[in-house]
């Protein structure tokens, strides 16, 4: 059943990647086949999982109607990598998985905007991520959030008691904290994508120096 899976698989990756196939075939395909790839989050096979991320990747390069995976997409990824530790045990299963969420960013920006707080959950659970090009491939999904979607990034997410009485906190503010610890890792590149990230989401919204001032 494992080895009949892995060469479905495959068979699915180079029909997706090949210039051979149509963009009529590649559509049919794709309509048959999108949400199935991404039900293929949960395999139980490692393998399995990996082949089916990089088979849906493929099609995600080629294709624009996705729209309608955003409500099995975002749940499924926030499945996966919204724990501590994270469902998915695999460090590069792991990195494919921030990169279908980049692409689907990319390619419906408009629509993303009703899953906001998923995304946020998303995000922050990656931004602690072991592998560093986990947290580095995040960083550019925060840096396309703050471009396509600013008015969310803005929003209110809670309040906060203070001496003062209850105090908004902003998804952008938030964050900004979980985004620190990047700027202090042992890589420099992990270190320059999150002083990008930084930027964008300092450039985003006004009430930001109390999150900030201990940098």
């Amino acid at each position: 059943d494992i080895s009949r899976r892995r060469a479905a698989l495959c068979r699915i990756q180079q029909l997706a990647s090949s210039t051979q196939t149509s963009q009529a075939m590649l559509s049919q395909a794709w309509d048959v086949l999108g949400l199935e790839l991404l039900k293929m989050m949960g395999d139980a096979v490692e393998r399995c999982r990996d082949m089916a991320m990089r088979a849906l990747l493929a099609f995600l390069d080629r294709v624009t109607a996705v729209a309608h995976l955003l409500p099995v997409a975002i749940p499924c990824l926030l499945h996966r990598l919204g724990g501590e530790p994270p469902e998915e045990p695999s460090e590069e299963v792991r990195l494919l998985l921030v990169l279908v969420l980049s692409r689907l960013v990319a390619l419906v920006p408009k629509h993303i905007r009703e899953y906001m707080d998923g995304v946020q959950a998303i995000v922050t659970s990656a931004l602690q991520d072991v592998n560093p090009a986990v947290r580095k491939e995040t960083c550019q999904v925060l840096v396309m959030l703050c471009k396509v979607q600013k008015e969310r990034m803005k929003a209110i997410v809670r309040h906060e008691e203070t001496r003062l009485g209850p105090e908004p906190r902003y998804r952008y503010g938030d964050l900004i904290l979980a985004l620190k610890p990047s700027l202090k890792h042992k890589h420099a590149s992990v270190r320059t994508s999150a002083v990008w990230a930084l930027g964008a989401l300092l450039l985003t919204g006004e009430k930001n120096l109390e999150v900030i001032e201990d940098l």
